[in-house]
């Protein structure tokens, strides 16, 4: 009768179909994210299977992945440091409510995304952040996780020190990606970048603290230096 709506469609690549392993990754991103209500978080409605092929429904997000929106920053004199904190500070609403996520039970999950980095981090034209791609997170209270312990999933350069060495990953480790994104987004800088995927590694693991954004950007103000400070400390205690 003329209804209509507009939807994201996810399915694996073709290569990846006969994998078992992948299926379960997909099939563990449509657990989680379907318990997940929240205005940052996208939303996944369906799982289903068409000839085969697994695929989920999920909210259509009108707008770019925050990594584009830095390429573009680039171009253009970067990002007022007001508007940085606030697409962060949205982002941490969504990952918080997916911390937060208890079973029908009232059983704590302990979801970690364990991925967060800004290409999964969606802008709408509208300037409302959405969380996405639960697709390697980890349910540390459930039975039978896909992800055992001391396995490295993630983009290398958003990891915390803990992921990197193969350590325990709780949400903490999500705390240090985020961190290191508004960094990212409000000096220009990496916190950690160096010229080689070694160096990146060896930098987050090692006893070296990036300098304050205020270093580079003068008008960042005192608390955020702080925020930043917190949220990069190497201990996960110290976060």
């Amino acid at each position: 009768r003329g209804f209509q709506k507009l939807v994201a469609i996810k399915t694996l690549l073709p290569e990846l179909r006969d994998d078992p392993r992948i299926e379960e990754m997909l099939l563990a991103e449509a657990r989680i994210a379907s318990l997940i209500h929240h205005a940052n978080v996208v939303q996944t409605t369906e799982l289903g299977e068409n000839e085969g092929t697994l695929y989920l429904v999920m909210e259509w997000v009108d707008g770019e992945s925050l990594g584009f929106v830095l390429k573009r920053a680039e171009e253009r004199g970067w990002i007022p440091v007001p508007v940085a904190v606030n697409l962060v500070a949205q982002a941490c609403r969504g990952l918080h409510a997916a911390h937060e996520l208890t079973s029908d039970l009232g059983v704590h999950l302990g979801v970690v995304h364990r991925d967060v980095s800004p290409h999964n981090i969606l802008v709408t034209h509208g300037c409302v952040v959405k969380l996405v791609d639960f697709g390697i997170a980890k349910a540390m209270n459930e039975q039978g996780t896909l992800t055992s312990n001391g396995e490295i999933k993630g983009k290398y350069s958003f990891m915390a020190p803990e992921q990197v060495m193969g350590g325990e990953v709780d949400r903490r480790a999500d705390v240090f990606a985020l961190g290191i994104t508004l960094y990212l987004l409000v000096t220009g800088r990496h916190p950690f970048k160096l010229d080689s995927k070694i160096g990146v590694l060896a930098a987050i693991t090692s006893d070296r603290v990036p300098p304050p954004p205020s270093k580079f950007v003068p008008s960042c103000a005192p608390a955020l230096d702080a925020v930043l400070t917190k949220a990069l400390e190497k201990d996960p205690d110290q976060r």
